[in-house]
């Protein structure tokens, strides 16, 4: 799924030199909004080759980042200057508002998408701390309508000290007041574990979204549980 890839690519962002003779052709831009987190993160690069892999990856820095909330004048992203490509803001998401993000590069190049943040929801299993059994994973949530939702799933590998993300999409099939999925097995890896898990529900509504380019607000809830046997 991309935006695992994505999670990829920001992991890989450290450590990356370019040469002064490389001329970028185009800014790439990924950025990830979730209701839970009090601070919103933009990732910027560059692109050599139009058929360079998006997850080979350097980090863009000086670039002007800004964004529109419920079309206010533009508030300006800060850059992490530990780590290169990195920008982010303080800000808590408000359900079924507009936000438009605007970067323009150093290389020349500006971009601007916009996405839309679902309605509200309430995660109503699992709560923080549960224990879950490895037989029986699902979730259960509200209902508000939202077309789409998603989940992630993070635990570290204690033998090779290595996070891992894993995501899967959810089937909506609204029945009354809440929805229920389960979780596909095969995304625990490691069994009687804690894992954090966020479920994100996602508007339709976006523009500027590509290849190279995208941008999404959730309403997510996040949770931390214990898996067992």
């Amino acid at each position: 799924m991309k935006r695992v890839l994505i999670a990829s690519a920001i992991a890989l962002a450290l450590g990356c030199e370019q040469t002064p003779e490389e001329k970028p052709r185009l800014t790439t831009a990924f950025a990830y909004f979730y209701s839970h987190q009090d601070t919103q993160w933009v990732f910027l690069d560059t692109l050599y080759s139009i058929d360079e892999p998006v997850e080979d990856t350097c980090g863009l820095s000086g670039a002007r980042v800004s964004l529109s909330v419920g079309g206010a004048l533009g508030i300006p992203f800060h850059e992490d200057t530990g780590r290169p490509g990195m920008y982010f803001l303080p800000l808590m998401i408000i359900p079924e508002t507009d936000y438009r993000l605007r970067v323009e590069s150093p290389v020349g190049d500006t971009y601007e998408m916009s996405s839309r943040s679902p309605k509200r929801f309430e995660l109503l299993y699992p709560r923080e701390g549960d224990t879950m059994r490895f037989d029986s994973l699902y979730v259960v949530w509200t209902e508000p309508g939202n077309p789409g939702y998603f989940l992630r799933l993070y635990t570290q590998d204690t033998l090779r000290d290595t996070p891992y993300t894993y995501e899967v999409m959810f089937p909506v099939f609204p029945n009354g007041d809440t929805s229920e999925s389960y979780i596909p097995a095969f995304y625990i890896d490691t069994l009687n574990y804690w894992y954090d898990l966020t479920i994100a529900g996602f508007d339709t509504v976006s523009s500027g979204t590509d290849r190279y380019h995208d941008f999404a607000v959730f309403w997510s809830k996040r949770v931390r549980v214990f898996v067992k046997e």
